[in-house]
């Protein structure tokens, strides 16, 4: 009797301390992310570009065309605000320590111009400059869990970064024709963020990051603050 006993109680500790840890894994999630899940997540999102288009170029085109027409211009708009998306694929060495590669397109900012003919003759047409921008990287992503739930995010790498200028309109395409201009270069890129974790294997970031790409008209640089909400998913 006192053997069977000895055998319950045994079996009692084990169930217990059993159930202990179970209770310590479901409330520790972050560190079983790395010891029990794939390091492997990826990520989709949607962005809001402010790109700082310089404005010595937009100055710069429209006297050109000035010269070339007679007469003079308006500038009707400078669109810099766009919409666009990003992608992106992650590894997590630690629960502090991941990197992360993908693309992001940030939309078309541009600026539009009204032409006139000198001595008030009439308006000579509209004419727009487009420029398509995007890049890929590739970062290093510092996670700091501030609750169980909520971490800040920082963010450094490379971005290798492409810009497309379009010329639209008239009398724009008489001038310049179909000569779009395509340009690269690659510049680190840098940012901060936040993420909360729905689940074990769902998360949801906020984030902005900074972006340098080309100006294919010039030799500026395009400053570029991008705003972004993504869910990913570790598998």
């Amino acid at each position: 009797m006192k053997g069977r006993f000895s055998l319950l109680l045994a079996a009692a500790t084990a169930i217990a301390s059993s159930g202990g840890a179970m209770a310590q894994m479901s409330y520790d999630p972050v560190g079983q992310k790395a010891k029990e899940r794939s390091p492997v997540y990826i990520g989709i999102g949607l962005t809001s570009a402010n790109s700082k288009l310089p404005q010595g170029t937009i100055d710069a085109f429209g006297n050109a065309n000035l010269a070339a027409l007679g007469g003079a211009y308006y500038i009707t708009n400078i669109d810099q605000r766009t919409n666009g998306a990003k992608v992106f694929i992650g590894y997590r060495f630690t629960k502090y320590l991941s990197v992360e590669a993908g693309g992001i397109h940030f939309g078309e900012p541009g600026v539009g111009y009204q032409f006139y003919a000198s001595g008030g003759a009439g308006g000579l047409g509209e004419g727009k400059i487009d420029y398509a921008m995007g890049a890929v990287f590739v970062d290093a992503v510092g996670t700091w869990y501030l609750t169980e739930k909520f971490a800040l995010l920082g963010r450094v790498g490379v971005a290798r970064g492409q810009t497309r200028v379009d010329f639209n309109g008239l009398p724009l395409v008489f001038i310049a024709g179909n000569n779009d201009r395509t340009e690269r270069n690659t510049r680190i890129k840098y940012g901060l963020g936040l993420q909360y974790d729905l689940t074990e294997s769902v998360m949801l970031r906020a984030e902005w990051e900074r972006y340098t790409l080309p100006d294919p008209l010039s030799d500026d640089k395009v400053k570029v603050d991008s705003f972004s909400g993504s869910l990913m998913y570790q598998f």
